[in-house]
C-alpha cells in the first residue's frame, strides 16, 4: 500500500483532511482518489537536476500535479460524476460500455480545478495545456517561478516535461513501378500497390461485402498531416471524412505544416492518413476510406514534445 505520510507536515495535512472525507460517507479508498498528498519532494529529481544547470532566465516546460480537484464531499463527487454521465453522447457512451468497466465515468474524466490553475496563473505563469487524466497543467517557467510553485498546499509534486527526439525520416523518390490491373471477379477495386497488404489482412473481402468504414470514428495521433494538398493524390476524397483536427503543440486546429516546423513534420502522419484511409483507384485504396477521422498532431520530429 502506497505510504501516505511523507513527513510530519504533510502528515498533519493529511490527517486533518482524511476524516473530513470520512466523515462525509467517503471509503477510505475513495478518500485516498479525491486526495493524494504532496510528496515528500515536491520537486521531481529530474527537474532538480535541470534547474541546477539553468540561469534565473532560463524557461523550461513542467508538468504540476495536484493534490484533488476541490471536492471532498462524497454527495458532490456523485453529483459531479452524474452530470458528466449525463453529457455523453450516445456514441461516447457506447464506446466506453464497450470497455467492460463497472463505471463508464470516474475521478479522471471530472475537470482540473480551475481555482488551481488561476492562483498560478496570477503569478503571471503561462499556461500551456490541462490534462483532467493526469489532474495537472503544463506550465512554462523560470526556475525562481518553480520554487514559488511547490508552495501551494494544493500541489503534490512537479516534474519537467520530458523531451523525446524522433530521428528525421529519409525519403527517396522511387520509380513509378505501378501497373494498370484488371479487376478481379468478386472484388470492386483496383487496390494497385495496396493490394497485398489489403489482401493479407481480408480488407479486400471486407468491402466486396459493403464494409468501406461507415459508422466508425478513428483518431490519429502523430506528427501533423498534410490535408490541404494531395500526396497520394487520395487525401482530397478522405478530407471529407475529417470531422475534427486539433494541433497539441501550438495548441491550434491547424494540424498541417506551420512556420518554424521541420520540414519533415507532417510526413508521417500524412503517409499514416492515406494508408488508413486514402482512395486512388489502381494505386493506394486505405482499409477505411469512409471513416470518420479525428486527427490530432501531436509528435515532433526532432524537438521536444
Amino acid at each position: 500500500m502506497r505510504k501516505l505520510v511523507n513527513s510530519p507536515r504533510h502528515g498533519s495535512i493529511i490527517w486533518l483532511v482524511l476524516p473530513l472525507l470520512l466523515a462525509t460517507g467517503l471509503s477510505y479508498l475513495n478518500a485516498q482518489r479525491l486526495y493524494e498528498p504532496p510528496q515528500r519532494e515536491r520537486i521531481g529529481k529530474r527537474l532538480q537536476y535541470s534547474m541546477e544547470r539553468m540561469k534565473e532566465t532560463d524557461e523550461i516546460n513542467i508538468w504540476v500535479f495536484f493534490t484533488d480537484k476541490g471536492i471532498f464531499k462524497m454527495d458532490e463527487y456523485e453529483k459531479r460524476i452524474t452530470q458528466f454521465k449525463n453529457s455523453l453522447s450516445p456514441r461516447r457512451r457506447k464506446r466506453r460500455e464497450k470497455t467492460g468497466r463497472a463505471e463508464i465515468v470516474d475521478f479522471t474524466d471530472l475537470p482540473v480545478h480551475k481555482d488551481y490553475i488561476h492562483k498560478i496563473e496570477e503569478k503571471g505563469i503561462k499556461k500551456r495545456i490541462i490534462s483532467n487524466w493526469l489532474n495537472g497543467a503544463s506550465f512554462r517557467v523560470r526556475k525562481k517561478e518553480i520554487e514559488e510553485i511547490k508552495y501551494f498546499p494544493f500541489v503534490r509534486k512537479i516534474e519537467r516535461v520530458e523531451k523525446f527526439y524522433l530521428k528525421p525520416e529519409t525519403y527517396k523518390p522511387q520509380k513509378k513501378v505501378i501497373k494498370k490491373m484488371d479487376k478481379e471477379e468478386g472484388f470492386e477495386f483496383n487496390y494497385g500497390l495496396s493490394k497485398s497488404q489489403n489482401s493479407l489482412i481480408a480488407i479486400d473481402i471486407a468491402h466486396n461485402n459493403g464494409y468501406f468504414g461507415e459508422g466508425i470514428r478513428i483518431g490519429l495521433f502523430d506528427t501533423g498531416f498534410l490535408v490541404d494538398s494531395i500526396r497520394f493524390e487520395a487525401l482530397a476524397v478522405v478530407s471529407k471524412h475529417i470531422i475534427d483536427k486539433w494541433d497539441f503543440i501550438n495548441n491550434d486546429s491547424n494540424v498541417g505544416w506551420e512556420y518554424g516546423d521541420p520540414p519533415a513534420q507532417i510526413n508521417h502522419g500524412t503517409s499514416m492518413l492515406s494508408l488508413i484511409a486514402g482512395f486512388k483507384d489502381n494505386e493506394l485504396i486505405g482499409p477505411a476510406f469512409n471513416a470518420e477521422l479525428a486527427l490530432a498532431k501531436t509528435e515532433m520530429v526532432d524537438q521536444e514534445i
